[in-house]
């Protein structure tokens, strides 16, 4: 539960509704709405069933956090009965204060109402410092519709991700008559690595070629797997985007595996909203896809995506053997 230090609340604002839908379900945002007053963003997970110890440890953080800040927008990331537990560890730690609570949950917000003390229908937006730090440019919000559209296969056109398509099957057979680790190290180094390097420039443009050996490694499972170890914190989000456009350029049911390997890479890259969407996509175009289950089944189970380090580092050790 370490805080983040803001100096703002208009920095404290862009921060908890960039964060909207990018956590975990079940995390909450306290942020300062004391201009006058440093502040702290608080990030703690909570369990997904509440339980009065839950209520009584928020009680203890709720009172070490909020210090003398007068006023707080609390946005918390999961269901109303989460958020509930959170104003009442608010109420009881600091009752003289001021609370602006937000449940956001499944792409909406409501808003507690401390009279008749229910959550109403809300809009995050629509609060004054949030919509302060939308002005200045600082944060836009993205409907879920939105995020979704961006994993529609075949977006830029049938014929060309038909192309793409018949380019990925040729090279699926080329890979079958290669090593898969020294198949994805050559991916890796001469593809990859570039996209990497655009993402922190210019941005990821995927070119046709690409795409078309992207989607067939995606395919094939042993350099699949090989590249999986390669997905990290810091570059998770740019491979999502890189997975994202490769699966943008190909027909539906080829689409899945790319998409899949998106939905590892955003969960990885710490962007929960957009990987539950690249794997939804991915399962809807194939749903026995083995390991899009798996993802769904950990995105269901709450997993921190820390655990992908110990996952990558058996792959590492298997490539060792290999090379042996």
């Amino acid at each position: 539960m370490e805080p983040i230090r803001i100096s703002s609340a208009v920095d404290a604002a862009a921060l908890a509704v960039s964060l909207a839908g990018h956590l975990p379900t079940s995390e909450v945002v306290v942020a300062p709405l004391d201009e006058r007053a440093f502040g702290t963003v608080l990030l703690a997970q909570l369990p997904e069933v509440v339980s009065e110890a839950d209520r009584e440890e928020w009680v203890e953080v709720a009172r070490e956090r909020v210090g003398d800040i007068e006023s707080l927008l609390v946005v918390v990331f999961g269901s109303p009965a989460h958020a509930e537990l959170v104003v009442q560890a608010l109420r009881e730690a600091a009752p003289d204060r001021a609370f602006h609570v937000f449940a956001y949950f499944q792409g909406q917000a409501r808003r507690f109402h401390p009279l008749p003390g229910e959550w109403e229908s809300g809009n995050l937006a629509s609060h004054p410092v949030v919509t302060l730090a939308l002005t200045e440019g600082k944060v836009r919000l993205q409907t879920r519709g939105e995020i979704r559209a961006g994993f529609a296969p075949a977006q830029l056109g049938e014929e060309r991700a038909q192309a793409v398509t018949e380019a990925a099957t040729a090279e699926v057979t080329r890979l079958g008559r290669e090593d898969a680790f020294r198949a994805a190290e050559e991916l890796s180094r001469d593809v990859i690595a570039r996209y990497l390097e655009e993402y922190e420039t210019r941005g990821v443009c995927v070119s046709d070629e690409h795409a078309a050996r992207l989607v067939a490694a995606a395919w094939h499972t042993p350099v699949r797997d090989a590249l999986l170890s390669g997905i990290t914190v810091e570059h998770g989000r740019a491979l999502g985007e890189m997975w994202r456009q490769v699966a943008a350029v190909t027909m539906r049911y080829p689409a899945a595996a790319p998409l899949i390997l998106a939905g590892a890479s955003f969960w990885v890259g710490r962007d929960a909203v957009a990987a539950r969407e690249a794997i939804s996509a991915g399962l809807e175009a194939f749903p026995d896809h083995p390991f899009g289950q798996v993802m769904e089944q950990m995105l269901d189970a709450g997993l921190n995506p820390s655990m992908w380090d110990q996952l990558c580092a058996a792959v590492r050790v298997a490539k060792g053997a290999a090379d042996q």
